[in-house]
């Protein structure tokens, strides 16, 4: 998701930048629980019937579909942001408050797409580069976000 607040007479403003959260973590978790007491149940009248086995194995999967769920939801709540001013580049990221934080002078600072094959899981990826430091931006953006990317941080770094 690309959010961009962008004055266009000043090329002023910011950019945030965020997964695609299809469900959010209170809604994840009904449906964790749901799902568990299916399982558990199914798992629990098949144990009275002797095959315990299957309560084991319905457990093992619940915990692991609990924790696959966790980090995918706490992954959606990364964000980049790219301020722009008239003199810099701020590039923030992080999970409830900026952990990381890069400054790059505007004039200076270089777009860098670098284009991947076919058979690689991202087929661009985007850097913002200067004095030989590159960060990269949009690592969880589908490609036709981060090509819409492209021709905004273009039209912000070009005059």
């Amino acid at each position: 998701m690309i959010d961009a607040h962008i004055d266009p007479a000043t090329r002023t403003g910011s950019i945030v930048l965020a997964p695609n959260c299809s469900l959010s973590w209170p809604r994840t978790k009904v449906f964790l629980a749901g799902t568990t007491v299916f399982v558990l149940g199914l798992a629990g009248s098949l144990t009275v019937i002797g095959w315990w086995p299957v309560l084991l194995v319905a457990l093992l999967e619940m915990a692991g579909l609990w924790v696959a769920s966790y980090a995918v939801a706490r992954h959606q709540q990364s964000r980049e942001l790219l301020a722009f001013t008239d003199e810099e580049i701020i590039v923030q990221s992080g999970r409830h408050r900026p952990e990381r934080e890069v400054r790059y002078p505007r004039h200076w600072t270089q777009l860098v797409v670098r284009e991947g094959s076919p058979g690689q899981w991202y087929l661009r990826r985007l850097f913002l580069r200067c004095y030989g430091r590159e960060t990269e931006l949009a690592r969880y953006l589908g490609d036709e976000e981060r090509a819409s990317l492209v021709r905004q941080l273009r039209s912000m770094l070009h005059a």
